[in-house]
């Protein structure tokens, strides 16, 4: 677990973290870039860490680091955040007071962390974080120009999309985005049964194959909703009817509370349909939807 005192954060550097970067770094044949990616690895890896600690969406596999072919000529440290942008990962290693940043990695960043990362290797401090200006980092950051990570968090929440108010839903205001499930599919589901007393919406999610997302809601009483959520491939017209028809990967669907821990996990694995979950939340109530694979991860608010 890792720990906070005031704006400083402490992480444990995992096993699986060193072995990543061992594997990263052994494409490099020069001793002193080979070090450079394995921090680098390191580096990317605990801050990813950390914004999962504090509820906050990443992926690593969008990193440059973790595509070979630009690890064999950069030295990339970069993790995309959700609803923010790329932001940078860098490293200070015993009394250094300064990260260079290389050309490649100046523009287009939100922002770049620093680490202090320990000789042992198996802890790092988050020292700080430099807010970029127009979307440029310079050549060299400072200790002396870090800001508390207060300030990512900040810049992060004030960019974040407002969530979903489904009680307007129950008053037929919908946003543009979550469309009337037999718009997008011709699917028969057991959420049809559900909608007919129900008002219902659904939205396509690209996760290489489409799927499809639907919500149907209920009032129960003045102070409860009924909620349903089916997830399954999407089959756009009845030609379709026998194509996508189960899950090409693994999928889970994550019901997530205000405060970001797990209130309901489901999965589904190769050669199923669907994956489909019924709740009562009380009016008001914040949550989040989270469906994820192995390669993309998709989440929305809502308050009931």
């Amino acid at each position: 677990m890792y720990s906070i005192t005031a704006s400083k954060i402490s992480l444990p550097i995992t096993t699986a973290m060193r072995d990543m970067a061992h594997e990263f770094s052994l494409e490099k044949v020069q001793t002193k870039r080979a070090f450079k990616i394995y921090l680098n690895t390191l580096s990317v890896n605990l801050i990813q860490r950390y914004l999962t600690y504090s509820n906050i969406e990443s992926y690593f596999h969008k990193s440059d680091l973790f595509k070979p072919e630009i690890r064999a000529v950069f030295e990339p440290a970069d993790l995309m955040v959700a609803n923010f942008g790329k932001v940078e990962c860098r490293w200070l290693i015993e009394n250094q007071t300064e990260v260079h940043i290389p050309p490649e990695a100046q523009n287009n960043r939100r922002g770049c962390f620093i680490l202090r990362i320990e000789q042992s290797l198996k802890q790092a401090e988050v020292v700080g974080f430099y807010a970029a200006i127009d979307n440029i980092l310079p050549e060299i950051i400072s200790l002396t120009q870090l800001q508390p990570i207060e300030t990512f968090i900040n810049l992060w929440q004030v960019v974040q999309p407002q969530p979903i108010n489904l009680n307007q839903w129950l008053h037929h205001g919908f946003e543009p985005s979550w469309q009337a499930l037999e718009d997008i599919t011709i699917s028969k589901t057991p959420l049809s049964a559900f909608c007919n007393s129900a008002i219902s919406r659904a939205k396509i999610l690209n996760f290489g194959m489409p799927l499809v997302l639907a919500i149907a809601l209920q009032s129960e009483s003045e102070s409860r909703l009924q909620i349903q959520i089916e997830l399954f491939p999407h089959q756009p017209t009845k030609r379709d009817n026998n194509l996508n028809s189960v899950f090409s990967q693994p999928l889970y669907l994550t019901i997530l509370t205000a405060t970001g821990e797990v209130f309901r996990c489901l999965n589904a694995q190769l050669g199923h349909n669907i994956i489909q979950y019924e709740f009562v939340a009380t009016r008001g109530e914040e949550f989040s939807l989270k469906v994820e694979s192995p390669q993309t991860t998709f989440i929305e608010h809502f308050i009931a």
